[in-house]
Order: C-alpha cells, then structure tokens, then sequence
C-alpha cells in the first residue's frame, strides 16, 4: 500500500514526499534511482533527516501503535492504513493525542 500512497502523493502538486522508508533494499534502491526519493530503512532516522510535517503509516498492522506514537510525540500528523490499532486500548491512546 506504500506504493500507492506514494504514487497518489506524486500525482499533488500540493504535497512534497521528503522522505520514503522501507526495510526493503530491492524498494528503496528503485526508488532512489528512477523516483529520486531520500530513501530510509529506519522510520526514526528519517523523521529526524528530513523532518517531515506528516507521514503515511503504510506498515504491517502489528506496529501502527509503536509508529503512530512515536509521530504523534514528536507532533508528526499521521495519515495510517486501517486498522488503526490491533488493541482498543491502544487506539484510544492515540486518539487522545
């Protein structure tokens, strides 16, 4: 789905993708070279490289809580694939931000 949002991001004259993250050397390496993307494989070191106003949260599910909190702390505005949460408790946390 990052993909998707990224290219969606490309196509708004209104938007500036700053940064791209993604564990995936094959991904990043293409979207460096064809994309010219300041690419990443650590989400924390990009945030504080590139200092981004927002972020699209397009990871497996399991660390939307760990990501998105880790944003919000630093007052990052989060756009995140559903669900937003695996746990009610940990949605509710985040809503509060």
């Amino acid at each position: 789905m990052g993909i998707s949002h990224l290219s969606i991001l490309g196509a708004s004259s209104e938007a500036e993708v700053v940064g791209v993250c993604d564990t995936s050397k094959m991904v990043n390496d293409f979207l460096s070279r064809y994309g010219n993307f300041n690419c990443f494989t650590d989400y924390k070191k990009m945030i504080e490289q590139v200092k981004p106003d927002a972020v699209v949260v397009a990871v497996p599910t399991k660390f939307h809580y760990t990501v998105i909190k880790d944003l919000l702390e630093k007052d990052i505005h989060v756009f995140a694939e559903k669900p937003f949460c695996l746990k009610v408790e940990e949605g509710k946390e985040l809503v509060r931000f």
